[in-house]
């Protein structure tokens, strides 16, 4: 059973990571610090995203999650791969049940804030409780507000 787990977890990340890709190479972006002021503008940028995902995710409504993307991700993904997205995870893990924030982590000029996703399966007449990390990263480009550059699903 960890087989698998680990098998269709790679594969749930895979799938989301390509649907994250840019078909066109991005020109290279200069990064500058995170400075106080950011902090605030950043974490309700990412609040709003993860927030509009989960509402999209519980019912099933790519348009909820679509009024919190950033412009440069307006064409990048689309109901067709929301849906994909939500099959992926709906097979792997089973049915969304909540999300709850869990922190958030500096890795050089990025900002990583976490939460943590339940979902319910039925297995063997027994429901079970899987859970995974959904993480939106943040940058800030010299001249410019905070921006989100990317998210994913983290699976342990």
């Amino acid at each position: 059973m960890k087989h698998f787990i680990c098998i269709a977890s790679s594969l749930l990340l895979a799938v989301l990571l390509a649907s994250c890709a840019a078909a066109e190479k991005p020109a290279a972006v200069q990064l500058r610090e995170f400075k106080n002021e950011d902090a605030v503008q950043a974490s309700n940028k990412a609040k709003a995203f993860a927030g509009g995902f989960f509402q999209a995710l519980a019912d099933k409504d790519f348009a909820k999650w679509q009024l919190h993307f950033p412009p440069k991700d307006e064409s990048r993904i689309d109901k067709r791969k929301f849906e994909r997205m939500c099959a992926e995870l709906d097979g792997a893990f089973g049915k969304f049940r909540s999300s709850g924030y869990l922190g958030e982590l500096t890795v050089g000029d990025l900002r990583n804030y976490l939460w943590k996703m339940s979902f319910a399966k039925t297995d063997k007449n027994k429901e079970v409780i899987r859970e995974a990390v959904f993480f939106v990263r943040v940058y800030c480009e010299s001249g410019k507000q905070p921006e989100i550059s990317g998210f994913g699903v983290k699976v342990f």
